[in-house]
């Protein structure tokens, strides 16, 4: 039960680009609530997502994200540092890393 003007916490799993988060606050809209934080498990950091959260208003917290992620990784040996490159170069521009495999 919810009643009109309600305010509601999002929950993800992980926030990569935010089109996730923009369906959610559209049901949260849709229905009369409000919305302005979100708690994910996982931040990847991007920059689509970061201007996301800027235009719907919410303040994202995160149990990790992936800066932190690379830096366990390396810490613990299970990444390599040419390892950390790549997904430093993939995290700058996705789509770009994407597209110069094809």
């Amino acid at each position: 039960d919810f009643f009109k003007g309600q305010s509601v916490l999002l929950v993800e799993d992980l926030v990569n680009q935010g089109s996730s988060l923009s369906d959610a606050m559209k049901g949260v809209v849709d229905c009369g609530l409000v919305s302005s934080l979100c708690l994910a498990v996982v931040d990847y950091q991007m920059g689509e997502a970061n201007k996301r959260l800027n235009e719907l208003n919410l303040k994202l917290i995160s149990l990790t994200d992936f800066e932190h992620l690379i830096l366990a990784g390396r810490e613990l040996n299970l990444i390599s540092e040419n390892d950390q490159k790549l997904l430093l170069n993939w995290h700058a521009d996705p789509k770009g890393w994407s597209n110069s495999l094809a």
